[in-house]
């Protein structure tokens, strides 16, 4: 590419603004130069002593002259330079400097307007550095969010595989302890005494924690803790629950009391020792479905240690007993409303089990309720769980199962009873089946089982049951 500034140009062209000034600045002085040395020539050294005042003013005043032309013509250069210079910043993307230019002229008004666009860029870079500060706060809570409700998923595919519940809390308060800067995390159960046992402690705030001293915490605040969703206190003691509780002085916490059928069974602790931390509202509303997540998995494992100590399988048919189909129901039941999933229940009643037996006999009609219980279980998906829930009825619980999806499971097994041809003297089994669901059919266990029983005893009144 051809320089721009080439090209016939004279070499005068090709000076800066100062060389151009200085000499215009030099022309223009020569003629009182001459002047000056023509008059010195011709009257000071020769007769120096008989020289006209007059011609001494008039070399003085050229003098003055030339000194006062070149300090304006220097100021000016020297304004025209810094306001290059800054201009030059400027388009670089720097803020630049106020600038000091004194004079009234066009100089003055071109400073003054670099100094305002100086201050109006430097404002706007100003804004956009705050804006890219609050982005990356932004960016990083939401970061922190997503890995919450990531963690929240983990935890409800943990519970759906039957984990532990140990494990199900120390995963709890080592992604709570994470998310939140120099925390804590402790989550406690209440034994049959009273007592707080810790059932994981997770620390990352780089001071020693004792389980024994939350414990006595938590037992001092048993009072504010039963009328209250969640305590928290700040580094200044105040609360924004009850006041005047006292919680790990010099620290953030907070305290989730852990509800399972309108009793406290357990607490979530968690505190932060740093001070740029504050339990907000969107921190709290994770924190409260953590702790939902937990008593589901705290009822859970809490019905399967009942299941030890109960008989929970019927003897004749080897499917689950009442007790334990009771026992577990509600707990689907409100899983399933948590997580926003399908629920069904499924009713098989035997209409005429009475009849057959007086005809073939007791022996054979207990043979009879067992090779009905045999279908039940090849048709029963991982998920469900079936129950002899009376002498001639049986309960199905399908969770993750909508109430298309159990009618058509429902019918089968009909048909499969229906298949088996049992009969004796001319009485033939027949069966009725009903199929409830949540939120559909009612919100509570009891609900759904109801409108399950009534759709098959409907069918026993029509006279539709199978044979």
């Amino acid at each position: 590419m051809a320089n721009p500034r080439s090209g016939g140009k004279s070499a005068l062209e090709d000076k800066s603004l100062r060389d151009k000034v200085i000499i215009a600045f030099s022309l223009m002085s020569v003629i009182p130069i001459l002047i000056l040395v023509y008059l010195i020539s011709q009257y000071i050294f020769p007769e120096v002593k008989d020289m006209d005042p007059l011609v001494s003013l008039f070399i003085l005043l050229t003098v003055v002259i030339s000194v006062l032309g070149f300090i304006m013509v220097n100021r000016t250069v020297r304004s025209i330079i810094g306001l290059s210079r800054e201009a030059r910043r400027v388009a670089g993307g720097e803020s630049a400097g106020p600038l000091s230019v004194e004079s009234g002229d066009e100089v003055g008004d071109l400073a003054e307007s670099v100094n305002f666009m100086s201050g109006r860029i430097k404002s706007y870079m100003d804004q956009l550095q705050d804006y890219s500060h609050r982005t990356a706060e932004l960016k990083q809570q939401i970061n922190g969010k997503v890995r919450m409700m990531t963690a929240l998923l983990r935890i409800e595919e943990l519970l759906s595989m039957g984990t532990e519940f140990e494990e199900v809390v120390e995963f709890t308060t080592e992604k709570i302890s994470d998310e939140v800067p120099e925390s804590y995390c402790a989550v406690f159960v209440r034994e049959s005494k009273g007592k707080w046992f810790p059932v994981a402690v997770s620390n990352s705030s780089g001071r020693p924690l004792s389980p024994e001293d939350l414990e006595k915490e938590l037992s001092s605040l048993q009072k504010q803790m039963s009328s209250k969703e969640y305590l928290v206190r700040d580094f200044a003691g105040e609360g924004r629950s009850e006041p005047g509780a006292k919680v790990q002085e010099n620290s953030n916490n907070i305290i989730f009391p852990m509800r399972h059928k309108n009793e406290i069974v357990g607490v979530l602790f968690c505190g932060t020792v740093s001070r740029n931390f504050t339990f907000d509202e969107d921190t709290i509303g994770l924190l409260r479905v953590f702790v939902r997540s937990l008593v589901l998995g705290y009822s859970t494992t809490e019905v399967a240690r009942k299941i030890k100590s109960l008989e929970s399988m019927d003897r004749l048919t080897g499917l689950y007993t009442r007790t334990y189909l009771e026992e577990r129901l509600q707990d689907e039941i409100d899983r399933s409303a948590f997580y926003q999933r399908p629920c069904s229940v499924v009713v098989i009643k035997i209409h005429n089990l009475d009849e057959f037996m007086s005809s073939a006999g007791e022996a054979e009609a207990k043979r009879a309720v067992k090779r009905i219980a045999n279908v039940l279980s090849e048709s029963m998906p991982k998920v469900g769980k079936a129950a002899r829930y009376a002498r001639d009825e049986f309960v199905m619980l399908l969770p993750e199962t909508n109430k298309k999806k159990s009618m058509d499971l429902a019918e089968r097994i009909k048909d499969s009873i229906s298949g088996l041809g049992i009969s004796s003297g001319g009485v033939s089994l027949k069966t009725g089946v009903g199929v409830g669901e949540n939120p559909i059919d009612g919100v509570a266990g009891d609900e759904i089982k109801a409108k399950a029983y009534a759709a098959a005893g409907a069918e026993e009144a029509a006279g539709r049951g199978g044979e």
